[in-house]
């Protein structure tokens, strides 16, 4: 993949019109999937990948190769933005009110037996404000501070809202086990 994606972003430099469907065939499975983690009604989240692809359409012949997994990077961080910009827009960034959820600690359910798309359709149950802040610390790799700085919340309440996405992810996971036993 490092050559076919160094082929892709050399292409891009050259004649954008022969990388463009390279780059949406290789990637857009995989950033739909980045959007479905953000974005909960799929039509929106199809949007924002096309908007995606255009930004990058656009602006891909100032892309610049910087090694393995570097194109794939860039491509996903557009997503992730723009999937930010529209939740923003749509006004639905909103931050769940702390509750009282059940305290899960020791249950521990066997994600051995949850298929990787029923984990994501339960990922896409979460609230809005715990699914922002679930993905962008855990698949984005981004700090409480970062989290904070892109949304406009406190550290503390990114902390919070990791904490009450994860056992309320957890309680969706248990339902769904003992649903499927």
């Amino acid at each position: 993949m490092e050559q076919n994606e160094q082929q892709i972003a050399i292409l891009m430099s050259t004649d954008m019109d022969k990388a463009m469907p390279l780059l949406f065939n290789t990637y857009s499975a995989y950033l739909y999937a980045v959007c479905c983690r953000y974005i909960s009604n799929d039509a929106d989240a199809s949007d924002v990948l096309q908007d995606s692809f255009i930004h990058v359409f656009r602006n891909g012949s100032k892309y610049q190769w910087r090694g393995k997994g570097s194109l794939l990077s860039w491509l996903t961080k557009i997503v992730v933005n723009l999937s930010l910009k529209h939740l923003e827009k749509e006004k639905k960034t909103q931050i769940v009110a702390l509750d009282d959820s059940p305290d899960l600690e020791n249950e521990s359910p066997n994600l051995l037996h949850i298929p990787p798309e029923v984990l994501h359709a339960l990922i896409r149950k979460l609230p809005t404000g715990y699914r922002l802040v679930l993905n962008l610390y855990a698949f984005e790799g981004c700090s409480h501070k970062e989290i904070a700085t892109q949304l406009g919340i406190t550290p503390q309440t990114s902390a919070s809202q990791l904490h009450h996405a994860k056992h309320l992810l957890k309680e969706l996971i248990i339902e769904y086990i003992e649903k499927n036993k």
